[in-house]
């Protein structure tokens, strides 16, 4: 993957321009004229490609090279992407989609921008309330490069541009027809795509172009089973590992300490097989016969849920983009895109759970009460006495399911003029992202009715005495299957309409470097979402799930300005400044100053210092409510202090101030000859006045009437927080890349290095670099200090090869046991009483990580290429961290468990 800083940014102009061009090096003696393009990271129109601010460059060239298929996948690799960003296989909120993270500041801290303007967020709020763009909805094959401004950019293009921002750009004129397809084998599945490139007419001879981009996209979805890593829940061959299968889950009657395992129980066990599976407690394991649980006739149905937890969905997506040029004259052009897709993404999950927790409306709210059941003698099957538990998931019914489908859609028209010394362009565009989520859920009212219990809110658990549904049997009772179970569906709908113009010149202001530079422009946007529960989780019917419902809009107004100051031939200033109103929070002015100074031919260096700003979301900030079910200890409860389980609610709050941050980044570029160039550059972000909710065991210990509900007895129903400007993050590091390349009898080579260290990473203080700390107590994934990549390209007439070293360092885990830091003696410490046996200590340090992907092409014909790929060349399996997740056992954000994947494909162009 040729990943350069824009000195050698030679597809840049490629793309954009007309003309061939070479970059300007200190070897160079003529000038060349090059075309003025804009860069991402400023407005002002440029002939020098090497900017004030840090600007990566991600070409198509690229892109192909590294046989992802999906831009995210280019964008996770990375070094400056982290922690924070979310894919298919690694959210909730919002299903099917993928983000990016730059500098491990989460997706919201990142503006993604497709051909510089702005894209709807999704339709769901990923964690709720952070509102992003689906990366999802871009195919590969629509792309032109990828620009990456790693600089806060709130001053250039308001907010969100706190960490940086990831400029999509897309193709933009096309001639021909061009053919590609390829397919994808791993873990005995597949994925396929399928892409046609179509366009016609001469910007130069016909005064038009139109083209356009038809990509289908199918890949095989995957459960824990499916794979090599979780083909068992059984993790006893790794060190710290368990066995995770559930030793009841299967289907087992209990009263006291009698066990009884269903009738149709595929594996029955007794007491010493379930001791050999490493599910009896320590201090049981040898309990004498008649003693504990240890007793004649007692039977256990153990079972591994590996095949219903899924790591990666089904996916079908169809997208088209196009675009349309006319040029009217050489000083004005209009043109228009169009953008659609539709993307399918089909999940399962644990089955129903017999016990779990319900939602009931009360006074306009919902509350949260224990469902479960007990049974009388021969109850339900019932085979042991009264008040027997029976602790099992509703396999008969068939795993959970969520059938997800995202609708994105774009057009805009604008035009690019010249005028009076001024270049201009302006648009109108409008963006759009519907998303629907049908869920396969367990009803209430169907649970009660075949459990034969009264619908009042429980505790007591009740006791059914004449219950319909044949636990002991179920397949004396599937008829009861069809109210047990059905489908409640989620929708939403996300939009942004806006208009907007900008405009560019050289000022008669001659300073000794040549003319000042400036760009000036305005925007106008409209925000919209709404995003709507089933009636049936407003109502509580539906088991086991939150929901979650945002009403709201807002409207935007901003300008801004730029100035591009030559000081001296060899010195540069960028100055910045913009200002933005929003109908809800207020105001916001930010400003941005950097330098860039060439001391030689060969030395570059350059400094950026900006303010930036986050407006809240509009989950914060308009009328917004969602319920989820949680533990706390309740120190007033009637009783005395108890741990209970209820409901939480999280509302919108109108009085939220925008979230503030301060950027710096200084770097040095060395670049002696066109073969050779290295750089470091140095980041700072204090990121303010973060938007987030309150900590929950916080709100029911202060016990305000008014966010603690209790009923008329004392018990709490209900604990509400609301979005505040609390937190705070601070973080620093620092980026490194290299290249070189060379000419020999065996054809054109070249080596580049990528690396980022992170110094620092602080949340309200607590040093968070190097560790998993951040997953306890802010739901992000780890944050190692290093993460690189080095490639080695190849070219010899029709051979194009690359070889891909992929490292993500070693990080400190929140659990585990370590000589310096000791173990925490609450998790995955093995020989405590109450726990299972435990293959060892699981160490407190996660190793370092390392894949290699290889790629090969050959041109059969100029119009004819075949390619291959392997991605992850020795198979490499994720690491094993059940401090993460005792459900996946492995940091999902990070790592990618399909392990090698092999790919092949072709293109043809006529």
């Amino acid at each position: 993957m040729k990943f350069r800083y824009s000195p050698v940014a030679l597809a840049v102009l490629a793309a954009v321009g007309s003309v061939t061009v070479t970059p300007a090096t200190a070897q160079q003696a003529q000038p060349q004229a090059l075309e003025r393009v804009t860069i991402t990271g400023s407005n002002i129109r440029r002939t020098d490609q090497e900017t004030v601010a840090p600007v990566e460059i991600i070409t198509r060239e690229a892109i192909e090279r590294t046989g992802s298929q999906t831009v995210a996948d280019v964008l996770t690799k990375i070094p400056q992407t982290g922690s924070g960003q979310f894919n298919e296989t690694a959210n909730s909120f919002s299903p099917g989609t993928t983000s990016v993270s730059l500098r491990s500041l989460g997706q919201k801290a990142t503006l993604v921008l497709l051909n510089g303007r702005r894209v709807a967020g999704y339709g769901f709020a990923q964690n709720i309330s952070d509102t992003f763009v689906d990366l999802s909805q871009i195919p590969t094959a629509a792309v032109d490069r990828i620009e990456i401004l790693l600089d806060g950019a709130s001053a250039i293009y308001g907010s969100d541009a706190i960490a940086g921002v990831v400029n999509v750009i897309l193709r933009r004129d096309y001639q021909g027809i061009d053919l590609a397809a390829n397919v994808g084998f791993y873990q005995g599945k597949n994925d396929y795509r399928a892409t046609i490139t179509g366009g016609y007419g001469d910007l130069g001879k016909q005064k038009f172009n139109v083209m356009g981009v038809l990509d289908y996209y199918k890949r095989d979805g995957l459960t824990m089973a499916d794979t090599d890593f979780g083909a068992t829940r059984d993790f006893r061959s790794e060190q710290g590992g368990r066995n995770f299968q559930s030793a009841t889950a299967g289907g087992t009657w209990s009263q006291g300490n009698n066990r009884r395992a269903y009738a149709e129980c595929p594996n029955p066990t007794n007491y010493q097989g379930l001791a050999a599976l490493g599910l009896i407690a320590v201090n049981q394991i040898n309990a004498p016969l008649g003693t504990g649980q240890n007793l004649p006739g007692n039977t256990w149905c153990p079972i591994d849920f590996a095949s219903v937890f899924q790591v990666m969905p089904d996916q079908e997506k169809i997208a088209f983009l196009g675009r349309g040029t006319y040029e009217f004259s050489a000083t004005t052009q209009a043109y228009g895109e169009l953008g659609y897709t539709n993307n399918k993404t089909d999940y399962i999950f644990q089955q129903i759970p017999i016990s779990t927790t319900r939602y009931t409306p009360v006074g306009g709210n919902l509350s949260a009460s224990p469902f479960s059941v007990r049974f009388a003698p021969g109850a339900g099957g019932n085979p042991l006495g009264n008040g027997a538990a029976f602790n099992s998931v509703y396999k008969e019914l068939g795993p959970r399911t969520s059938e997800n489908t995202a609708d994105a859609f774009r057009i805009l028209a604008g035009v690019k003029y010249s005028s009076w010394g001024w270049d201009f362009d302006s648009a109108a565009w409008y963006s759009q992202s519907k998303a629907s989520q049908d869920s396969y859920v367990g009803l209430t009212n169907g649970m009660i009715a075949a459990l034969g219990i009264p619908s009042t809110l429980q505790p007591p658990t009740p006791v059914t005495t004449n219950s319909p549904y044949n636990f002991n049997q179920p397949s004396l009772t599937q008829g009861l299957a069809s109210i047990m179970a059905g489908t409640v569906t989620r929708e939403s709908k996300s939009s942004l309409t806006a208009v907007d113009t900008k405009g560019t010149t050289e000022l008669n202001w001659m300073l000794p470097g040549g003319p000042v530079g400036l760009a000036l422009g305005a925007e106008w946007r409209e925000e919209k979402i709404n995003d709507n529960p089933d009636p049936q989780t407003l109502a509580g019917n539906v088991l086991g799930q939150g929901s979650v419902k945002v009403n709201g809009s807002r409207t935007t107004f901003a300008m801004y300005g730029e100035l591009g100051m030559p000081l001296l031939k060899n010195l540069e200033a960028q100055l910045a400044l913009r200002y933005d109103h929003y109908s809800d929070f207020g105001d916001a002015a930010t400003p941005k100053i950097g330098v860039k100074w060439k001391p030689t031919n060969e030395w570059l260096l350059r400094a950026n210092w900006g303010r930036g700003f986050k407006a809240p979301s509009l989950p914060e900030i308009t009328p917004s409510s969602a319920y989820f079910f949680t533990q706390l200890n309740d120190p007033n409860a009637p009783g005395g202090a108890a741990f209970i389980q209820t409901a939480g609610s999280i509302n919108s709050n109108p009085n939220l101030q925008a979230e503030e941050s301060r950027s710096f980044t200084a770097g040095v570029v060395f670049e002696p000859n066109a073969s050779f160039s290295a750089g470091v550059n140095y980041y700072d972000i204090n990121w303010t006045n973060q938007v987030a909710f309150p900590n929950f065991q916080q709100v029911i210990n202060d016990n305000n009437p008014n966010n603690v509900l209790r009923d008329p007895a004392g018990n709490v129903y209900l604990v509400i927080g609301q979005y505040l400007n609390l937190s705070k993050v601070t973080t620093n590091g620092v980026d490194m890349d290299a290249r070189y390349k060379w000419n020999t009898s065996y054809g054109r080579m070249s080596a580049n290095i990528q690396a980022t260290y992170i110094d620092s990473y602080k949340i309200d203080g607590v040093e968070m670099a190097g560790s998993n700390f951040a997953w306890v107590s802010s739901n992000i994934s780890a944050i190692p200090r290093w993460k690189g990549q080095m490639w080695f390209d190849w070219t010899q007439g029709p051979w194009v090869a690359q070889l891909t070293v992929n490292y993500t360092g070693s990080y400190w885990r929140s659990y585990g046991y370590d000589e310096e830091f000791g173990s925490n003696p609450t998790y995955f410490v093995p020989g405590a009483a109450s726990g299972i046996p435990q293959t060892g200590q699981l160490d407190k340090k996660s190793p370092s990580y390392t894949t290699l992907d290889l790629y090969a092409k050959y041109s059969i014909s100029p119009n004819f290429n075949v390619f291959g790929s392997i991605a992850n060349l020795l198979d490499k399996e994720p690491l094993f961290d059940p401090s993460f997740s005792t459900t996946y056992f492995y940091d999902r954000n990070m790592y990618d468990i399909r392990g090698r994947i092999f790919r092949i494909g072709a293109n043809y162009k006529f």
